[in-house]
């Protein structure tokens, strides 16, 4: 879980521009801050990623992300997050370095069927358990 949450705080420093930027008298940011949308992978991982998307719903934009991997077992794995993005304070920002945060409980879903097998339902467990790797 470590390794995600080093992944989504390097998205949320992979953001559309280059720097912040402040308003006097530096309560709050001028451009809101949100992690840039994609598909992330390391090549050298096959079958490890994670999806990240922005959804605005009325005043709100919401970040949607996926992280698909293997357990130990061998089954794949996906972790689930749907939460508000809250943009940082100036004061929040230095006392902790985050321009924006999302906080949430990741669901984790495993099994389903096969492209061409017969529906089977996945398995969703909320909030997800550790296991070993």
């Amino acid at each position: 879980m470590k390794q995600l949450t080093s992944l989504l705080a390097l998205l949320f420093a992979l953001v559309g521009t280059a720097a912040a930027q402040f308003s006097s008298p530096l309560e709050q940011f001028v451009v809101p801050v949100y992690p840039k949308p994609g598909v992330y992978y390391d090549p050298t991982q096959g079958g490890t990623g994670l999806t990240v998307d922005n959804v605005v719903v009325g005043a709100n934009t919401y970040v949607f992300s996926t992280y698909y991997h293997y357990e130990a077992t061998g089954g794949p794995t996906w972790l689930n997050l749907i939460n508000v993005i809250t943009q940082s304070s100036y004061s929040d920002y230095t006392a902790n370095g985050l321009l924006a945060s999302v906080r949430g409980e990741w669901t984790r879903s495993t099994g389903g069927a096969c492209f061409d097998c017969p529906f089977a339902p996945i398995t969703t467990v909320f909030p997800p358990t550790a296991s070993a790797c």
